[in-house]
């Protein structure tokens, strides 16, 4: 009897999953949404890499270009503003310990510093444009399509030395 009520739980478990999305419910199919989720998840990488994020030193985030097929994506600008406004929002709602840098600085300071768009996939522009902001943490990513729509690989990034803190994947799904 036990051997048949196990048969029948692994088959309703295989029905279960098989209905179940492959990307763990990280799909969506407005971006606004997207990008507010992805705000959360930023806080999560951050309390999950920080155990003093809630208490001093203060740090300092930029969100960075997302880049498509290795250029700017026509996306970026969306998600530069989204995300700047929603990390903001959560980082205080949170109450920890980290000031996000406005686009309106990002600008300035490639204007400054007359970046072409090719220099701006360079991990080193990218960190030395987060030196420039005074940025301690960026926020960056690729934008990748994906069968039915785009896939977004979200990455933090330590600017003094380049190493990825934490990220996450979001889908897109385009009707």
């Amino acid at each position: 009897m036990k051997h048949y009520l196990s048969i029948i739980a692994l088959g309703l478990v295989l029905l279960v999953s098989g209905c179940a999305s492959f990307s763990g419910g990280y799909e969506y199919s407005n971006i606004d949404v997207l990008i507010e989720d992805a705000a959360w998840d930023t806080v999560n990488v951050l309390w999950n890499k920080y155990d003093d994020i809630d208490t001093d030193p203060t740090r300092t985030m930029a969100v960075y270009y997302f880049l498509e097929a290795g250029q700017v994506s026509p996306l970026s600008d969306t998600l530069i503003e989204g995300l700047t406004t929603e990390i903001a929002n959560a980082v205080n709602y949170e109450g920890i310990q980290v000031n996000v840098v406005s686009r309106t600085i990002l600008d300035q300071i490639l204007q400054e510093l007359a970046f072409q768009s090719s220099d701006l996939v360079d991990p080193a522009t990218q960190r030395s444009v987060g030196k420039q902001l005074g940025a301690e943490i960026v926020v960056t990513g690729t934008i990748s399509p994906v069968e039915g729509g785009k896939k977004f690989n979200v990455q933090l990034i330590e600017v003094e030395t380049g190493v990825v803190l934490g990220g996450f994947i979001k889908y897109l799904i385009q009707e």
